[in-house]
């Protein structure tokens, strides 16, 4: 049997795709850089901190959603769009564990946010 994604899932995932990166950039800018960055993203930064473990467990399962759709559409996709998923994937996956780590250290350590 046939199995083909909609058009609904196909842009649920973008949707998902659009909101992991402005969200891992926004948390990129605000966190490592905060002297430079503008005003919103420091209020983005304080908005995260203060609801860390929603936005963590959010996080968790919008990645988690990609990584099994891409895992069980991989075969399906073509090349050039298999590099980019897997890539983009992978990356999520590693920012994701990246922020767990940072916020394990800040959480044992008591170093600022």
């Amino acid at each position: 049997m046939k199995e083909t994604k909609s058009k609904k899932d196909e842009l649920i995932l973008k949707v998902i795709f659009v909101v992991l990166i402005i969200h891992n950039l926004i948390y990129a800018i605000s966190k490592f850089f905060p002297n430079y960055s503008p005003g919103f993203l420091m209020d983005f930064h304080n908005y995260y901190q203060d609801n860390k473990v929603f936005i963590s467990i959010l996080e968790l399962v919008l990645v988690s959603t990609i990584l099994v759709d891409t895992i069980l559409t991989f075969d399906k996709l073509k090349q050039p769009k298999r590099f980019f998923f897997l890539t983009t994937v992978v990356l999520f996956v590693m920012a994701f564990i990246f922020k767990a780590f940072i916020g394990y250290l800040e959480a044992v350590f008591n170093f600022p946010s």
